[in-house]
């Protein structure tokens, strides 16, 4: 985007003040433009008309579909690769325009930043795929003052960056440094637990609990703050620390208080009443470090790699070596995976718009009930509609919610981990049509559809975790609550085992998948990758 310099920018101060008067007296449509205008000039940025006056690619009013009827919504601002903007009256709720937004984001080309603005308050949402999601929130204020947000940026940074450079809005530049950093903290606690002679599945598990509830007070399942200020309670009397872990752990299993605070629920075979590890006052220090990271932000398909190799001696020479990233483990499950179920989704999609299209009449939003008092003309149209579209939608649900994804090596659970979160986003996908075409759904494609076998006793206990931390980020991001209790079911789906011979030497069976994919250990120097559909394997 070109700077203009042939008018007198206006400043922070001057902006504030003009739109902090304007959002009382205009409209939403009369506001809209104007603001987007006035943030253009503030930025030294060219505003759309004068970047792009043919608005294909950068334009206010850009025309999205609405699948359930003829006619047509508009997003207020968009530009193509960068982002969406949706305006709301002062004191309306940003969540509906960030809603409207999300039914939105496929027709604006899925852009990497959703903007939802009153005009007074502004809210940056990343959309970038394989991204936990963030939001960037700041007011008129903020702006004016200059004042530095949570995210280390001034207001003017990430306005300048959302119309500029969404690339650097990208959580994911910042989780592999924090994540390194997640796990060098809690590796050298678990080096030094087994270096004083506890079995290495006791400090597995341990570990495992303690990152669990250090990811859980960072994303509001546990109350904020809850495991680090029971580290910094304990910091200078260890030996109290085991006591406020067991209760916490004990809470977790079944519920309860810690510290005069409810704890919710959680359970699935984690917390599973065992009790914490001693801890010395070094262990603790470590851990009030690696508690003090933002662990919303930690990336769970390296996170798995890089903590397997910190806790397991014969792999820490590793700990630099190459790990399987996200881009990696994608070249496998989107051709295995993905590309089919993509492939028919998009021709059951094709004819139900092409069928909707051609009728004038809104499309039911119940399935068709006889009724007597309806002209025989009205149910068999509504019959009709319904085979064409309802029909083959739940079909195609039915078969997401229903298949098996297999990792026969599953280490630390990456493979599993990426494939259930890129099926989610099919999902969500599907049932945002199916919503925008008067027929709802239930999202319930869940982790215990993913199987994994495993006899590193490390990775046996990651890749549990790393599965639900990897659901419950995507829950997150994608504004889903998470309301089920417990929240944790436990996963009989990832076994300890071998995955090819049974303890008595006999061949080892394997669940019946849809799907095999995976990452085989390192043979040598050379390193080989599975990933076949159940057609294949089966003949």
């Amino acid at each position: 985007m070109l700077e203009r310099l042939d008018y007198k920018p206006m400043t922070p101060q001057e902006f504030a003040v003009k739109w902090r008067q304007g959002a009382q007296h205009l409209s939403e449509r009369a506001a809209a433009q104007s603001h987007f205008i006035d943030l253009c000039h503030l930025l030294l940025l060219e505003d759309p008309i004068t970047a792009d006056p043919t608005g294909l690619d950068y334009g206010f009013e850009k025309h999205v579909r609405k699948v359930a009827s003829k006619d047509k919504g508009f997003a207020d601002v968009w530009r193509r690769g960068f982002f969406g903007w949706e305006y709301k009256r002062e004191g309306r709720r940003l969540e509906d325009a960030y809603r409207q937004l999300l039914l939105y984001r496929e027709d604006l080309d899925n852009p990497p930043l959703l903007v939802v603005c009153d005009l007074v308050r502004f809210e940056v949402h990343t959309n970038f795929t394989g991204s936990t999601k963030k939001v960037y929130s700041f007011t008129l204020e903020d702006l004016e003052s200059g004042r530095t947000l949570e995210s280390g940026k001034t207001a003017l940074e990430v306005l300048r960056l959302t119309l500029t450079d969404p690339e650097a809005l990208n959580p994911r530049l910042q989780r592999e440094r924090v994540t390194q950093q997640a796990t060098a903290k809690v590796g050298e606690v678990a080096q030094h637990l087994q270096a004083r002679g506890f079995e290495a599945e006791a400090v597995a598990h341990f570990m495992m609990q303690l990152v669990f509830a250090l990811f859980a007070e960072d994303t509001a399942l546990l109350p904020a703050n809850l495991v680090t200020r029971i580290l910094e309670k304990t910091k200078n009397t260890p030996e109290r620390a085991k006591r406020y872990l067991d209760d916490l752990f004990l809470a977790m299993s079944q519920g309860g208080e810690v510290l005069l605070e409810d704890v919710r629920h959680f359970n699935g075979g984690l917390f599973d009443g065992r009790s914490a590890l001693p801890l010395e006052k070094a262990d603790i220090e470590r851990l009030l470090e690696a508690a003090r990271l933002d662990w919303d932000e930690v990336e769970p398909a390296i996170f798995g790699t890089l903590f397997e190799r910190s806790l397991d001696p014969a792999k820490r020479s590793q700990l630099g070596a190459h790990y399987t990233s996200r881009e990696d483990i994608l070249r496998i499950v989107e051709p295995v995976i993905l590309g089919p179920l993509r492939k028919e989704w998009a021709e059951i999609r094709a004819r139900a718009e092409s069928y909707l299209s051609s009728t004038e009449a809104s499309f039911p939003t119940t399935l068709l009930r006889t009724d007597p008092k309806r002209p025989d003309a009205e149910r068999k149209e509504k019959r009709e509609r319904t085979q064409k579209v309802f029909e083959p939608l739940n079909t195609f649900l039915g078969r997401l919610h229903s298949l098996k994804v297999l990792d026969p090596a599953c280490g630390s659970g990456n493979f599993l981990y990426v494939a259930m979160q890129s099926l989610k986003d099919l999902e969500r996908d599907v049932l945002n049509f199916a919503a925008t075409a008067g027929a709802p759904g239930l999202a319930l494609l869940s982790p215990k559809q993913f199987y994994g076998y495993e006899v590193n006793v490390f990775a046996f206990e990651l890749a549990s975790v790393v599965v639900w931390i990897g659901y419950l980020q995507w829950s997150r991001a994608n504004g889903d609550p998470i309301n089920q209790s417990p929240i944790l079911e436990r996963l009989n789906t990832i076994q300890r085992r071998d995955a090819l011979l049974n303890e008595d030497g006999s061949e080892a069976q394997w669940v019946e998948a849809d799907y095999i994919v995976g990452n085989p250990p390192f043979l040598g120097d050379k390193k080989c990758r599975l990933g076949v559909e159940k057609a294949d394997v089966m003949g």
